[in-house]
C-alpha cells in the first residue's frame, strides 16, 4: 500500500515507505497514525483510464 504524509500546512505529500498488505497492515498504519499525529486519512479511489470502476476500485471501497 502506497502512503503519503502531508506537511503540516497540508500543501505538500511526502512519499513513505511501501506499508505490505497482510496480518500486520493494521499495526502498520496505526504505528505511522501515531508516529506523526495524523488527524485525517485520505484514500485514493483507483478507476480505469475511462473513469470507470475496476475491481480494485471494489476492494479499496471496502477497505475504506
Amino acid at each position: 500500500m502506497g502512503i503519503a504524509i502531508s506537511d503540516p500546512l497540508g500543501l505538500t505529500a511526502q512519499p513513505q515507505p511501501f506499508v505490505q498488505s497482510g496480518p500486520t497492515l493494521w499495526t502498520n498504519l496505526l504505528q505511522l497514525i501515531d508516529q506523526h499525529h495524523i488527524g485525517k486519512i485520505v484514500v485514493g479511489i483507483p478507476l480505469n483510464m475511462n473513469g470507470t470502476h475496476s475491481s480494485m476500485t471494489d476492494q479499496v471501497n471496502r477497505f475504506a
